[in-house]
Order: structure tokens, then sequence, then C-alpha cells
């Protein structure tokens, strides 16, 4: 009998450190993935000037996005259409792009963005 609850007491000890191990590892894992998607966050808010190109035509009181799906980059990125990723060759670094406009109306005046030359026009109606 008392063989059994030695053993019974040795089981549970080490059943209940194996899921205490696994509790505090998911504990770290969850919060190393916060710390880095908070950094990605501030890091892109900071970087992203998302009207940089649009300069000529963009006046925030007139214009309305009315069509998303221009990938945009951090400033020193560009989009790999292959790798679906913004790349920076010369840091050797990776990261996503960020959903942009790429079809404004101002004022009933339509401005598309053209994937193939990567410049704003104007669109006629």
């Amino acid at each position: 009998m008392k063989n059994e609850k030695e053993m019974n007491k040795t089981k549970r000890k080490k059943y209940l450190t194996i899921t205490l191990v696994f509790v505090l590892l998911f504990v770290a894992l969850f919060l190393a993935y916060l710390n880095n998607s908070s950094f990605s966050k501030e890091n892109s808010s900071e970087n992203i000037t998302s009207f940089s190109d649009e300069s000529d035509f963009y006046d925030k009181s007139i214009c309305n996005c009315t069509e998303y799906g221009r990938h945009v980059c951090l400033s020193g990125f560009y989009y790999n259409e292959t790798r679906k990723l913004c790349v920076n060759p010369e840091e050797k670094t990776v990261t996503y792009s960020k959903n942009g406009c790429n079809v404004y109306d101002c004022a009933g005046t339509v401005y598309a963005y053209n994937i193939k030359n990567k410049q704003w026009e104007k669109e006629v109606t």
C-alpha cells in the first residue's frame, strides 16, 4: 500500500512539474510575441509616410480613399512581389507591407495608382 501511495505521489509531482514547465514556457512565448508586435507597431508608425508620393494632388480635406490594395513599405524597403514581403537588401531584413490606398476621389476627380509604372494617374471619366 505504501509503495503505491508513494508512486502515485511521485507521478503526481512529475506531472505537476511538467505542466508547470509548459505553462511557464507558454507565458514566456506569449510575452515575447507581445513585445515583438508592439515593437513593430511603434517602428512602422514612425517610418511610414503614406502620402509621400501623392503630395502633388493629395489634400486631406477633400480626398477620400475609395479602394485599398496597394502595398506600402517602410522607408528603405521595397515590395518584393515574389516573396510578398517588404525587403531591405542593405540591412538584409524583411517585414510585412501595409495595405495602402490605390484609388482616391478628390472632390470628383479620381486618381488611381498605376502599379506598372508606379505613378498616380488621373482617371478620365
